[in-house]
């Protein structure tokens, strides 16, 4: 527009002067008359403009702010869901047996990771980030790790032969929320809001007399944010069941 403006205002004094046929001061008049105008009109389109900039600025900034409320505020739930896994991890640690595993599950997602995003990416998938860590002293074998799903019946399912202490093992769970008219997996839906279980089953590699099926349980509740693939998180104490069963001869 400030373009058209300046051509316009060019082509009428080059006309005033070369091809018109008035007089010098009438043409001294008439182009401090366009003069004028053109420059009313550029002050009023560079306003225009200038105002538009600062809105869209206003609205970018805005929706910044909004954003890193959002990041800030899941940094601040997820380091107190740390603190609390901690010390409860050290206080069941405290209680075990000497020689015997204790395997805490855990979703693999903390705000201070570098992979955080990656990872808020593959949970928006259904594909859930896993971990295992076995702060025990004693190995333990034959794990089973399930999730469970609110409102469903189905369990995202895998096994691990094998976590001797202080180990970690990660690993993705994909969970299936449909599928197609041929029966077949339909992936990379996002996940249902609710309460999940994420459950380890698991044996102690100490040979004994009585074999202990230990079980511990991570309830977390799952919410997305309203912001993009931001969950949130909230896990919530952990349950432990030990069942002992007899060795037959």
């Amino acid at each position: 527009m400030i373009y058209i403006t300046l051509g316009v205002v060019v082509s009428l004094l080059l006309y005033i002067w070369l091809g018109s046929p008035l007089g010098t001061s009438d043409r001294v008049g008439i182009t401090t008359a366009i003069s004028t105008v053109a420059l009313a009109i550029y002050t009023s389109i560079y306003a225009w403009h200038t105002r538009k900039m600062a809105n869209e600025m206003r609205e970018q900034a805005q929706a910044t702010r909004e954003q890193l409320k959002v990041i800030q505020e899941q940094a601040e739930a997820t380091k107190k869901q740390a603190e609390a896994s901690m010390k409860m991890a050290e206080e069941m640690k405290l209680q075990r047996l000497a020689a015997r595993p204790f395997v805490i599950p855990d979703i693999d997602i903390y705000f201070s990771h570098s992979s955080h995003i990656e990872k808020m990416k593959e949970l928006a998938e259904s594909e859930f980030p896993i971990i295992l860590t076995n702060v025990g002293t004693a190995a333990a074998i034959e794990l089973e790790l399930s999730l469970k799903a609110p409102d469903d019946d189905n369990y995202a399912y895998t096994r691990l032969p094998l976590l001797l202490p202080g180990a970690e093992w990660k690993s993705t769970l994909t969970y299936v929320w449909d599928y197609d008219d041929e029966k077949h997996p339909i992936f990379n839906m996002p996940p249902h809001e609710g309460f999940y279980e994420l459950k380890v089953t698991f044996k102690s590699a100490v040979s004994q007399t009585t074999t202990q099926l230990s079980e511990v349980t991570l309830p977390f509740d799952l919410q997305w944010s309203k912001q993009g693939y931001w969950w949130n998180i909230k896990r919530h104490n952990l349950k432990q069941n030990i069942l002992e069963i007899n060795q037959s001869d």
